[in-house]
């Protein structure tokens, strides 16, 4: 037999022995080469709870040691999502999780609300010929509200229809709208 403790088939002569046994390393710490720096297991601890997210082709580790507030705010970040759409997450089983400490660490899906989008068409209100058209994605009833006040119009009403809308929950996405004759 070879005198060196792998043969020449890159078997070890004791199977009972380790590869770390056999070249007497098992005292060594992880080494990242590209850092320079040694990660022992006590270092690995000290990161908290991590979960992964993906969204799209990007995945970004986010800790979940904070507030369900501060996990957003971290997703969010990460992300870059800097308008108020909202999001959420879902795991490999389809289950949408809430956003908290006790999370199980796995990998999750990001999704992101696509929000309602709505043609919005102004007439000249002595004729009622279309003076101006604009598509709108509204996420929030904050968005709404802004867009209604921007208009200087109280609701909007669904084209052919004399069904008013006050609230985001009442819109029907691709559909137009017009002013509903309610000024503010």
């Amino acid at each position: 037999m070879d005198a060196s403790p792998l043969n020449s088939k890159g078997r070890y002569e004791d199977d009972n022995q380790t590869a770390g046994n056999v070249l007497g390393i098992t005292d060594m710490t992880p080494w990242d080469g590209a850092t320079g720096c040694n990660f022992s297991a006590e270092q690995k601890q000290d990161v908290g709870r991590v979960i992964l997210v993906k969204w799209g082709d990007v995945t970004r580790k986010i800790g979940i040691d904070g507030s369900s507030a501060a996990i957003k705010e971290a997703i969010r970040n990460a992300f870059r999502l800097r308008s108020k759409r909202s999001f959420w997450l879902e795991d490999g089983d389809g289950v949408v999780r809430s956003l908290d400490r006790a999370m199980p660490l796995t990998t999750y899906t990001l999704h992101v609300d696509l929000g309602v989008t709505i043609k919005i068409y102004q007439y000249d209100e002595c004729n009622q010929h279309v003076v101006s058209s604009e598509d709108a994605t509204l996420y929030s009833e904050e968005d709404f509200r802004e867009l209604l006040s921007r208009l200087g119009w109280r609701a909007l009403r669904e084209v052919g229809t004399y069904k008013d809308v006050e609230s985001i929950a009442e819109l029907r996405e691709d559909v137009a709208y017009h002013h509903s004759g309610f000024k503010t």
